[in-house]
Protein backbone atom coordinates (compact mmCIF):
# COMPACT_ATOMS: atom_id res chain seq x y z
CA UNK A 1 0.00 0.00 0.00
CA UNK A 2 2.82 2.38 0.91
CA UNK A 3 4.59 1.60 -2.36
CA UNK A 4 1.44 2.35 -4.39
CA UNK A 5 1.02 5.71 -2.64
CA UNK A 6 4.62 6.59 -3.44
CA UNK A 7 4.15 5.68 -7.11
CA UNK A 8 0.97 7.81 -7.33
CA UNK A 9 2.75 10.74 -5.70
CA UNK A 10 5.62 10.46 -8.20
CA UNK A 11 3.23 10.33 -11.16
CA UNK A 12 1.37 13.54 -10.29
CA UNK A 13 3.94 15.95 -11.81
CA UNK A 14 3.81 13.99 -15.08
CA UNK A 15 0.02 14.04 -15.10
CA UNK A 16 -0.02 17.76 -14.34
CA UNK A 17 2.30 18.54 -17.24
CA UNK A 18 0.20 16.35 -19.54
CA UNK A 19 -3.00 18.14 -18.54
CA UNK A 20 -1.40 21.54 -19.07
CA UNK A 21 -0.32 20.49 -22.56
CA UNK A 22 -3.86 19.34 -23.38
CA UNK A 23 -5.29 22.66 -22.17
CA UNK A 24 -2.74 24.64 -24.18
CA UNK A 25 -3.48 22.71 -27.36
CA UNK A 26 -7.24 23.07 -26.86
CA UNK A 27 -6.92 26.83 -26.32
CA UNK A 28 -4.73 27.23 -29.39
CA UNK A 29 -7.27 25.53 -31.64
CA UNK A 30 -10.41 27.10 -30.21
CA UNK A 31 -9.21 30.68 -29.65
CA UNK A 32 -6.41 31.18 -32.14
CA UNK A 33 -6.94 28.42 -34.63
CA UNK A 34 -10.06 27.01 -36.20
CA UNK A 35 -12.63 29.26 -34.54
CA UNK A 36 -10.52 32.38 -34.94
CA UNK A 37 -10.81 32.24 -38.72
CA UNK A 38 -14.50 32.91 -38.23
CA UNK A 39 -13.99 35.96 -36.01
CA UNK A 40 -13.39 39.43 -37.47
CA UNK A 41 -10.06 40.86 -36.31
CA UNK A 42 -11.62 43.97 -34.79
CA UNK A 43 -8.96 44.30 -32.13
CA UNK A 44 -6.44 45.04 -34.86
CA UNK A 45 -8.05 47.67 -37.10
CA UNK A 46 -5.66 48.52 -39.87
CA UNK A 47 -4.99 52.12 -40.81
CA UNK A 48 -7.51 51.71 -43.60
CA UNK A 49 -10.19 50.11 -41.42
CA UNK A 50 -9.96 46.70 -43.09
CA UNK A 51 -10.38 43.22 -41.64
CA UNK A 52 -7.01 41.60 -40.99
CA UNK A 53 -8.00 38.39 -42.78
CA UNK A 54 -10.19 39.43 -45.70
CA UNK A 55 -8.62 42.89 -46.15
CA UNK A 56 -12.09 44.20 -46.92
CA UNK A 57 -13.63 47.22 -45.15
CA UNK A 58 -15.12 46.26 -41.81
CA UNK A 59 -18.91 46.60 -41.70
CA UNK A 60 -20.56 49.15 -39.44
CA UNK A 61 -22.46 46.34 -37.74
CA UNK A 62 -19.19 44.64 -36.82
CA UNK A 63 -17.58 47.87 -35.63
CA UNK A 64 -20.53 48.59 -33.35
CA UNK A 65 -20.54 45.02 -32.07
CA UNK A 66 -16.97 45.33 -30.84
CA UNK A 67 -17.30 48.84 -29.39
CA UNK A 68 -16.14 49.15 -25.79
CA UNK A 69 -15.82 52.83 -24.83
CA UNK A 70 -18.69 54.16 -26.95
CA UNK A 71 -22.08 53.24 -28.33
CA UNK A 72 -24.34 54.11 -31.27
CA UNK A 73 -27.10 56.71 -30.82
CA UNK A 74 -29.87 58.22 -32.95
CA UNK A 75 -30.07 55.03 -35.01
CA UNK A 76 -33.36 56.12 -36.55
CA UNK A 77 -31.44 58.81 -38.45
CA UNK A 78 -29.01 56.48 -40.23
CA UNK A 79 -29.27 56.85 -43.99
CA UNK A 80 -31.34 60.02 -43.69
CA UNK A 81 -30.21 63.49 -44.84
CA UNK A 82 -28.38 65.55 -42.25
CA UNK A 83 -30.03 68.94 -41.59
CA UNK A 84 -27.89 71.97 -42.33
CA UNK A 85 -25.77 73.15 -39.45
CA UNK A 86 -24.43 76.71 -39.13
CA UNK A 87 -21.23 77.30 -37.17
CA UNK A 88 -18.43 79.86 -36.80
CA UNK A 89 -14.75 78.88 -36.89
CA UNK A 90 -11.99 80.44 -34.79
CA UNK A 91 -11.31 83.05 -37.49
CA UNK A 92 -14.86 84.29 -37.18
CA UNK A 93 -15.98 82.84 -40.51
CA UNK A 94 -19.48 81.39 -40.77
CA UNK A 95 -19.89 77.99 -42.41
CA UNK A 96 -22.69 75.57 -43.15
CA UNK A 97 -22.59 71.80 -43.19
CA UNK A 98 -23.95 71.82 -46.73
CA UNK A 99 -20.66 73.38 -47.91
CA UNK A 100 -18.97 70.03 -47.35
CA UNK A 101 -21.08 67.94 -49.74
CA UNK A 102 -18.90 65.52 -51.69
CA UNK A 103 -16.61 64.67 -48.79
CA UNK A 104 -16.92 62.73 -45.56
CA UNK A 105 -17.68 64.85 -42.50
CA UNK A 106 -17.04 64.16 -38.84
CA UNK A 107 -18.98 66.54 -36.59
CA UNK A 108 -17.81 66.27 -33.00
CA UNK A 109 -19.50 67.91 -30.03
CA UNK A 110 -16.95 68.43 -27.26
CA UNK A 111 -15.67 70.85 -24.56
CA UNK A 112 -12.31 71.91 -23.18
CA UNK A 113 -13.41 70.87 -19.67
CA UNK A 114 -14.30 67.33 -20.79
CA UNK A 115 -11.47 64.82 -20.01
CA UNK A 116 -12.76 62.15 -22.44
CA UNK A 117 -12.92 64.80 -25.17
CA UNK A 118 -9.34 65.87 -24.47
CA UNK A 119 -8.17 62.25 -24.58
CA UNK A 120 -9.34 62.05 -28.22
CA UNK A 121 -7.32 65.06 -29.38
CA UNK A 122 -4.04 63.24 -30.26
CA UNK A 123 -5.98 60.77 -32.42
CA UNK A 124 -7.86 63.57 -34.17
CA UNK A 125 -4.61 65.39 -34.90
CA UNK A 126 -3.15 62.18 -36.32
CA UNK A 127 -6.32 61.60 -38.33
CA UNK A 128 -5.94 65.08 -39.84
CA UNK A 129 -2.43 64.08 -40.95
CA UNK A 130 -3.70 60.92 -42.61
CA UNK A 131 -6.75 62.37 -44.35
CA UNK A 132 -6.70 65.68 -46.19
CA UNK A 133 -9.37 68.38 -46.04
CA UNK A 134 -10.46 67.28 -49.51
CA UNK A 135 -11.24 63.79 -48.16
CA UNK A 136 -12.57 64.55 -44.72
CA UNK A 137 -13.89 67.58 -42.86
CA UNK A 138 -13.35 67.41 -39.09
CA UNK A 139 -15.54 69.93 -37.27
CA UNK A 140 -15.24 70.08 -33.48
CA UNK A 141 -18.08 72.16 -32.03
CA UNK A 142 -18.24 73.57 -28.51
CA UNK A 143 -20.63 76.01 -26.84
CA UNK A 144 -17.75 77.68 -25.00
CA UNK A 145 -16.48 81.22 -25.44
CA UNK A 146 -14.57 81.69 -28.71
CA UNK A 147 -11.59 83.32 -26.96
CA UNK A 148 -11.27 80.32 -24.66
CA UNK A 149 -11.46 77.98 -27.63
CA UNK A 150 -8.76 79.98 -29.46
CA UNK A 151 -6.40 79.76 -26.50
CA UNK A 152 -7.04 76.05 -26.09
CA UNK A 153 -6.60 75.33 -29.80
CA UNK A 154 -3.32 77.25 -29.92
CA UNK A 155 -1.95 75.66 -26.75
CA UNK A 156 -2.77 72.16 -27.97
CA UNK A 157 -1.89 72.79 -31.63
CA UNK A 158 -5.23 71.61 -32.97
CA UNK A 159 -5.06 71.11 -36.72
CA UNK A 160 -8.75 70.54 -37.45
CA UNK A 161 -11.68 72.95 -37.47
CA UNK A 162 -12.79 74.16 -34.05
CA UNK A 163 -16.06 76.05 -34.04
CA UNK A 164 -19.02 77.33 -32.05
CA UNK A 165 -22.70 77.44 -32.95
CA UNK A 166 -24.43 80.68 -33.86
CA UNK A 167 -27.99 79.33 -33.90
CA UNK A 168 -29.66 76.40 -32.19
CA UNK A 169 -29.11 73.26 -34.28
CA UNK A 170 -31.87 71.05 -35.62
CA UNK A 171 -32.47 67.46 -34.55
CA UNK A 172 -30.65 65.18 -34.02
CA UNK A 173 -27.76 67.59 -33.27
CA UNK A 174 -29.91 69.39 -30.70
CA UNK A 175 -30.57 66.10 -28.87
CA UNK A 176 -26.91 65.68 -27.89
CA UNK A 177 -26.83 64.92 -24.18
CA UNK A 178 -23.28 63.76 -23.46
CA UNK A 179 -19.74 64.58 -24.56
CA UNK A 180 -18.07 63.61 -26.72
CA UNK A 181 -20.76 62.90 -29.30
CA UNK A 182 -19.80 62.30 -32.92
CA UNK A 183 -21.82 62.38 -36.14
CA UNK A 184 -20.48 60.65 -39.25
CA UNK A 185 -21.93 62.13 -42.43
CA UNK A 186 -21.22 60.62 -45.84
CA UNK A 187 -20.45 62.34 -49.15
CA UNK A 188 -24.16 62.54 -49.97
CA UNK A 189 -24.78 64.41 -46.68
CA UNK A 190 -26.61 61.47 -45.12
CA UNK A 191 -26.04 60.25 -41.57
CA UNK A 192 -23.85 57.17 -41.55
CA UNK A 193 -23.48 56.75 -37.79
CA UNK A 194 -23.75 58.73 -34.56
CA UNK A 195 -21.84 57.78 -31.43
CA UNK A 196 -21.54 58.72 -27.80
CA UNK A 197 -18.27 58.16 -25.94
CA UNK A 198 -14.55 58.16 -26.67
CA UNK A 199 -13.15 56.53 -29.79
CA UNK A 200 -9.69 55.62 -31.01
CA UNK A 201 -8.38 56.80 -34.36
CA UNK A 202 -8.46 53.21 -35.60
CA UNK A 203 -12.17 53.01 -34.84
CA UNK A 204 -12.85 56.38 -36.46
CA UNK A 205 -11.00 55.38 -39.62
CA UNK A 206 -12.77 52.02 -39.68
CA UNK A 207 -16.14 53.80 -39.57
CA UNK A 208 -15.13 56.23 -42.31
CA UNK A 209 -13.93 53.40 -44.55
CA UNK A 210 -16.60 50.89 -43.62
CA UNK A 211 -19.19 49.19 -45.75
CA UNK A 212 -22.67 50.40 -44.90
Amino acid sequence: MGTNNKNIAKSWPVLAVFLLLILAITWAFTDKGINNTQKPHINAYSAAGHDAITHRPVSLETIVKYARSWGPIFTQWYGKPAPDLTFVDLDGKTHKLSEYAGKDVLVLFWATWCPPCISEIPDLIELRKQKSNEELAIIAISDENSDKLKRFAAANKLTYTVASLTVAPAKPFSDTRALPTSFYIDKQQNFKLATEGTMSMAEIVAILESDK
